[in-house]
């Protein structure tokens, strides 16, 4: 019997092209070759938390994929599918991809969730850090401001919805995300960088 933490995985059926749709293909099931079931190496702070899953789409992909936990590292959970793809989130805040082609490597979460949880009502700054052609670090830096709204519901839980607006020196982007009675994010749209477009989460 296949073991909880094997990722489960399921594909949209609508056509992909491109690197990351090639990457997605296998994430989210589209290996017509299957070797077995690939199984999830969690580490032991992460097996409480095994059974918990984690939904995300890609919407410029048309992807959409469930993960399993890989690991929790004091408050960062990093969720993985049986393609080495994973994503990282600091207490729900986007903080880092990998296998997505063009990955965000890093980014700062502590000045956002201050200011999900209302502490700071004025403007912040928060960084970035992606990968150039030659594998060198590029780090860019945006002026955000979060927005508090109403409450929404969502899967049968009433959420307070918050808009995070950033900007850069070339673009704009805007984070939404969905928060409990507790403060705890449950459902998230973040944006991943200018290839890859917005990630949406939910659990």
């Amino acid at each position: 019997m296949r073991t909880t933490l094997i990722a489960l995985v399921l594909l949209s059926g609508c056509a992909q092209t491109g690197p990351l749709a090639g990457k997605l293909d296998a994430m989210i099931g589209g290996n017509r070759h299957p070797k077995g079931p690939s199984v999830i190496e969690v580490t032991p702070s992460a097996l409480p938390h095994a059974g918990e899953r984690l939904h995300a789409t890609i919407a410029a992909r048309n992807a959409t994929a469930t993960l399993a936990i890989e690991a929790v590292n004091g408050t960062v959970t990093t969720w993985h599918t049986a393609d080495n793809v994973t994503l990282s989130f600091d207490r729900g805040v986007l903080v880092g991809t990998r296998g997505l082609g063009d990955d965000l490597m890093g980014a700062g979460a502590e000045k956002t969730l201050t200011a999900l949880a209302g502490g700071n009502p004025g403007p912040y700054r928060r960084q970035l850090r992606y990968l150039d052609g030659e594998n060198h670090s590029v780090y860019v830096s945006a002026g955000c401001t979060m927005t508090a709204g109403s409450t929404e519901l969502f899967n049968g839980q009433r959420l307070r919805r918050h808009d995070e607006l950033c900007k850069t020196f070339h673009q704009s982007f805007t984070n939404t995300f969905w928060t409990d009675a507790h403060g705890t994010v449950r459902r998230a749209r973040q944006w991943v960088g200018p290839e890859v477009g917005y990630l949406e989460t939910w659990r």
